[in-house]
């Protein structure tokens, strides 16, 4: 069985959104004729973590050597579900003190001091390095050029093409540009988590050649869907359920807009209505909430396990996704957690592979943000629906296209290429 070296700084338990797609790569690779070796951060000790149980198979080997024993690796960041304070309405606004590329690119001499060590240990056949942060692909580019072997880079999502690049001051982005190109011409593969952007760098790097940069989506796992009860027509209030952060374009201001609007016209009562999110919401939803009189209505909750919050989305009355604003190249992750649980979907994004992934899904609607009249229309049949709470569609597709073993045997498969039929 032929080995792959995997870095991902984050994994679980820590509650890091990466991390989930490097363990579900992790726990199905040995199905499809690789081992994994996972070097990613020590346990965290100084943030919360998931307490779902691990499921890897014995040969997963986890090397927890990724940081040092010291130092300060976590900082006020929106994505940071543990961190129970408001996103900042201001917290993307160009600093001339952030850094480039990222606040760790400091520890490539460790990676250098660790090379001959996990070569010798581990014999990869190939280096998989994920971001973010995006000096995970500079570590992996560095263990390339030590251990000679090919180097796959899963950029997840864009970096020099993400709308968060603008918060950087221009000399930093510029170098992020520089430095993204020149790896993109040293890794033998490139990986992202949508078609829109593969093909937005493809598009960016027309010299290289269109396979070597692919798209493989993030995934769920079908054993874990949840089994729960249909809710009854008297278990009140409506509950729209949204997980993760909201900050930078991420906003629930329409779907608070919506019920606002509702609730003004008599076809909803405040009581009635519950806004759940998990994870942290920016500052500017809370004063929304507050101008709107929705404040007890918009609830701010900590995120949770992922098993039981499977089975709260599971028992949602509509779960509620968000795009990034305007932005196109960017699928949530969450989507595939909706997917799983089974519950209605009301996704809020411009038409883009993101509304096209629900629809083909059967499983929802989407809108646009200055929908209005939609957005009441879905809230207001979620009110409706009988038994509450009841799937919009069979799973049974979904499985087939985003289930963590079908997109890791896709990863396998570019392995496999790059190593050749004889390795």
């Amino acid at each position: 069985m032929k080995t792959v070296l995997m870095l991902s700084r984050f994994f679980p338990p820590a509650f890091d959104v990466g991390g989930k797609r490097t363990y579900r790569f992790a726990r199905y690779l040995n199905r499809h004729g690789w081992r994994p070796v996972v070097l990613t951060e020590r346990l965290p000790t100084d943030r919360r973590i998931d307490e779902t149980k691990l499921d890897l198979p014995p040969d997963v080997e986890l090397v927890r050597e990724y940081l040092p024993s010291f130092g300060r690796f976590y900082g006020d960041v929106g994505t940071d579900a543990t961190n129970p304070r408001p996103v900042p309405s201001k917290s993307g606004s160009t600093s001339a003190f952030r850094w480039p590329i990222a606040s760790d690119i400091w520890l490539l001499p460790r990676f250098a001091r660790m090379a001959r060590s996990l070569a010798e240990r581990y014999r990869p056949d190939v280096i998989f390095a994920s971001s973010s942060p995006y000096s995970a692909l500079v570590f992996g580019a560095l263990l390339k050029r030590r251990m000679n072997v090919p180097l796959c880079l899963d950029l997840r999502d864009p970096w020099s093409l993400n709308f968060l690049q603008e918060g950087k001051p221009a000399w930093a982005r510029r170098l992020d540009a520089a430095t993204e190109r020149r790896l993109f011409d040293y890794a033998d593969q490139v990986t992202l988590t949508s078609r829109s952007a593969r093909d937005a760098y493809r598009s960016l790097y027309s010299h290289l050649p269109p396979g070597k940069i692919e798209c493989v989506y993030n995934s769920f796992d079908p054993e874990q869907r949840p089994e729960v009860r249909p809710k009854l027509a008297a278990d009140w209030p409506i509950r729209l359920v949204h997980f993760g952060n909201c900050y930078g374009q991420r906003s629930l201001a329409p779907v608070l807009q919506a019920i606002a609007a509702l609730i003004g016209r008599g076809a909803l009562q405040r009581e009635a209505v519950r806004l759940e999110n998990y994870g942290r919401l920016s500052e500017a939803d809370l004063a929304l909430a507050s101008t709107l009189g929705l404040s007890e209505v918009l609830v701010s909750l900590p995120a949770v396990a992922y098993e039981e919050g499977l089975r709260r989305l599971a028992t949602a009355d509509l779960q509620v996704l968000l795009g990034y604003g305007e932005q196109t190249l960017f699928i949530p992750a969450k989507l595939y957690d909706y997917l799983l649980s089974g519950a209605p979907i009301l996704c809020v994004t411009p038409e883009s592979e993101l509304s096209e992934m629900v629809r083909n899904s059967g499983r929802g609607v989407c809108v646009q943000q200055d929908e209005a009249s939609a957005l009441e229309a879905a809230i207001l049949d979620a009110t409706r629906r009988f038994p509450r709470g009841t799937p919009a569609a069979s799973v049974s597709e979904a499985d087939d296209l985003y289930s963590a073993n079908e997109t890791t045997r896709q990863l396998a498969g570019l392995f496999d290429a790059l190593v050749g039929p004889h390795s």
